[in-house]
């Protein structure tokens, strides 16, 4: 008897092991979907596509890609036009960031919603360096989901319009006789709608600033205005637009008033859509023998080479050997009539004396 309640005791513990052992909870992860937020983005490779569903839910609507570049450039962007099940097309919100959360370049698609073409394609220049692309939707999902396939590419300029640019401290330097690629034009977004352009020009010389594809930078009405190194506008000598050539391209001639930092600034207070054009500024060389030459007319023979020193000015300018021209001489040793060459170098000088 007492082996069989031994045994019954024993059962009714198994029975209740089995019947009371709790569930095991498996752990449900809370990583968020990359993308939703600029902590987790989605790391860009360039030149694939990527796809995004937007639903209904706030916690849906945003889409954060983070880009590397790695040397000046241009950044292209290209998204699908999200369509609803009437077909219309819905607008898309795109904004760049640079790597401490600054926006500099946005859009709100507001004029390319219009257009015929099934994506909307956008240009950026950028500098080296990490940047954040979100894209929101400028629609309301109010049942199921709607798509967007997008993808970036990124192709290296050294001589391109850097975003951001809206103002004359972050204006886009520009070298000399070097014609730059940029694009205009920002659709109504928040950031500043205006180019601006810089170059170091020398009192007296004349200038040529170029723009290619003018013609259809003037038909958007997009104004345009020239600021010498003192920040104001009107006070330029000797100026004057060329005439548009067959191409399209103007020419805006002047001569600077004083040395110093001049600005170029494209802008509209209104949307456009982007417009590609291309701006250089263009020296019109000085001859090195309209130059105030002064040289030692007499040297005692030594025996040796002697090369007397030479100075050059042009007006209130002293060039400088080796940057604004060269010196060489020739029958520099024997007594007699020695032979002086000066040659005008760089930018700003030109010709033989």
């Amino acid at each position: 008897m007492t082996k069989n309640l031994k045994t019954l005791s024993l059962m009714m513990v198994v029975l209740f092991a089995l019947f009371f052992t709790p569930s095991v909870v498996k752990a449900v992860s809370t990583t968020a979907e990359p993308g939703t937020t600029m902590a987790n983005p989605i790391n860009v490779t360039f030149g694939k596509q990527y796809c995004k569903t937007w639903l209904r839910y706030s916690d849906h609507l945003f889409c954060y890609n983070k880009i590397n570049v790695k040397s000046p450039g241009i950044l292209t962007m290209t998204f699908s036009k999200p369509d609803d099940a009437e077909g219309e097309y819905g607008r898309l919100e795109i904004c760049v960031y640079d790597q401490n959360g600054n926006a500099i370049w946005d859009t709100n698609s507001r004029e390319s919603v219009k257009s015929a073409s099934p994506n909307y394609t956008y240009y950026v220049g950028l500098n080296k360096g990490t940047y954040y692309v979100t894209v929101t939707p400028g629609f309301t999902v109010r049942s199921g989901s709607i798509e967007t396939y997008y993808n970036f590419s990124f192709k290296n300029n050294n001589y391109c319009g850097i975003e951001p640019n809206g103002t004359t401290g972050l204006a886009t330097k520009l070298d000399f006789n070097t014609m730059y690629t940029s694009y205009f034009g920002s659709e109504g977004g928040d950031c500043d709608n205006n180019d601006f352009y810089k170059f170091y020009l020398t009192k007296n010389k004349t200038y040529n600033l170029s723009i290619e594809n003018f013609d259809k930078l003037e038909s958007a009405i997009t104004f345009y205005e020239l600021y010498n190194a003192n920040g104001t506008k009107d006070t330029l000598t000797d100026y004057k637009f060329q005439n548009i050539d067959s191409n399209g391209n103007r020419t805006y001639q002047f001569v600077a008033p004083s040395t110093g930092w001049y600005y170029f600034k494209i802008y509209k207070y209104s949307s456009v859509r982007q417009i590609p054009y291309k701006i250089g500024i263009y020296t019109e060389k000085t001859k090195i023998s309209k130059c105030k030459i002064s040289l030692e007319s007499r040297v005692a023979y030594t025996g040796k080479y002697l090369k007397p020193s030479v100075k050059l000015k042009y007006g209130s300018t002293t060039l400088k050997n080796g940057t604004d021209y060269t010196v060489t001489y020739s029958n520099n040793k024997k007594i007699g009539v020695a032979k002086v060459t000066i040659k005008g170098k760089g930018n700003n000088y030109t010709g033989t004396v």
